[in-house]
């Protein structure tokens, strides 16, 4: 049985949004060693919605710039997991300030890691059905300025390749979504 384990954390900055800290553990030799992470303050995790909506067989997409990447990124649409809150709730909540769209879930939550090279963040993943005639007004959060955009599914690695050219950046979800359904 393996003795990894955590034996001090230190925070090295602490942000609104992330800390930065120094993670001391023991490796399966029995060794000292250090790793730098980040985690996300004040989250339960993140929620990301694979949506569809019904009548269309569309993908509910998300268009928004991203700081870190210095360009816009497509991407499923996702938010933080308020205290409280299942992953469901949030994910009913996100999609509607996020894109307007009211939506179910169709089937179980998936719990997964992103980075886990950088970060312990969990991300919870539910694949959700909304109809077309279910969109309200987006709210999204004062620094958010998102573009709601529909995807035919059959057309999902056609537009990746168009936005690719176009400068984009594309979330790794919707590339390995496309390599689920066959694309690529």
């Amino acid at each position: 049985m393996s003795n990894q384990h955590i034996t001090n954390r230190e925070t090295l900055y602490s942000g609104k949004f992330l800390e930065m800290e120094l993670l001391q553990y023991i490796d399966g030799k029995g060794v000292e060693r250090k790793w730098e992470a980040v985690k996300r303050v004040n989250s339960n995790g993140v929620v990301v919605m694979i949506v569809t909506v019904a009548e269309t067989q569309e993908l509910v997409l998300v268009r928004q710039f991203r700081p870190p990447l210095g360009t816009f990124n497509i991407e499923f649409p996702a938010g933080l997991i308020d205290d409280g809150e299942s992953p469901q709730e949030a994910a009913i909540r996100e999609l509607k300030e996020e894109t307007g769209y009211i939506g179910w879930a169709r089937s179980g939550i998936f719990e997964c890691v992103n980075s886990s090279g950088m970060s312990g963040e969990k991300v919870f993943i539910l694949q959700m059905r909304t109809f077309s005639h279910t969109k309200e007004s987006p709210k999204n959060e004062e620094s958010e300025d998102i573009e709601v955009i529909l995807v035919p599914i059959v057309d999902l690695v056609n537009f990746i390749e168009v936005q690719l050219k176009q400068g984009n950046s594309i979330d790794s979800k919707i590339i390995s979504y496309s390599l689920g359904i066959g694309g690529m």
